[in-house]
């Protein structure tokens, strides 16, 4: 019914279904966890591929990409922000409010939809559509590294933020935070996003206090380069549509890099406007 619809709506122009799902999948991840909505909008999407005579993996890879892009607006829109804003209150600095990332996380969708238009969806494969019997055995193909709350990875803080502020405290404030910015993405690779922020998080918070900058910037800082990073295939939106996609790691790294790239500097630059990152 659902995807009857879209087409209804979209035709069978790739360009115009593109577009459509993603600024529905994105809209809607605004105010549903990421996760849910790609798992609700998968199968009439590859519906709506079928029909449309196109391979799933021309368009459930932009399917998943938009439902992360628009879990960056509000504060249930991902599982990182919830994971986020739960620290940060326990740390005394004040849970997220429901809205308070929406201006920044609307350029980030706008500006991710764009580039998946523009450039993204040249690089999307083609892979052919076989029997979906097999296309949702994903647990062949991936897996992740999860982090417990009293893991080691999120000890030692204070040895590790003195080596930040005595190594990089020269550059600045704003460059110290690109780097936990960059590291954080790094660390997405092999993790899911909210385990890579609580690993980060700690060590980029003591780092802000000892600096006089505004720990919360650097918290919202690191949560967003979380929910910005594109290039491996191991968020839970992502690995739903991996298997129906028939994708391959490859198709993953060929489309996100650049994403990745374009979002992280838009939202570094931003990230000031919003959060001054001197203060608390």
């Amino acid at each position: 019914m659902l995807g009857h619809r879209l087409l209804k709506v979209a035709g069978t122009s790739a360009n115009h279904l593109h577009f459509l799902i993603m600024s529905a999948s994105s809209g809607v991840s605004a105010f549903m966890n990421n996760t849910t909505v790609t798992a609700m909008l998968l199968p009439p999407v590859v519906s709506i591929a079928r029909r449309a005579k196109l391979s799933p993996s021309k368009l459930l890879m932009s399917l998943a990409f938009a439902s992360i892009l628009g879990g960056t607006c509000t504060l249930i829109g991902t599982s990182t922000n919830v994971a986020v804003s739960g620290y940060i209150k326990k740390a005394g600095m004040g849970e997220l409010g429901m809205f308070e990332i929406t201006p920044i996380g609307l350029v980030i969708v706008a500006v991710g939809v764009a580039y998946m238009m523009l450039v993204g969806r040249w690089l999307l494969p083609d892979h052919k559509d076989t029997s979906l019997a097999t296309g949702y055995a994903i647990r062949e193909y991936l897996s992740e590294i999860m982090v417990m709350p009293n893991s080691p990875l999120i000890g030692q803080r204070s040895f590790e933020s003195d080596i930040v502020v005595s190594g990089m405290a020269p550059f600045g404030t704003w460059a110290i935070l690109a780097g936990f910015f960059v590291l954080t993405i790094i660390l997405t690779q092999p993790m899911s996003n909210a385990a890579a922020a609580l690993v980060v998080l700690p060590i980029a918070i003591e780092t802000a206090n000892k600096l006089g900058a505004s720990p919360r910037s650097f918290a919202i800082g690191i949560m967003l380069a979380a929910s910005v990073s594109f290039i491996a295939p191991f968020e839970p939106s992502c690995i739903l549509v991996f298997g129906p996609g028939k994708y391959k790691f490859v198709d993953f790294v060929k489309v996100g890099v650049g994403l990745t790239v374009v979002l992280a500097v838009v939202v570094l630059l931003l990230l000031p406007v919003f959060w001054p990152l001197v203060g608390r």
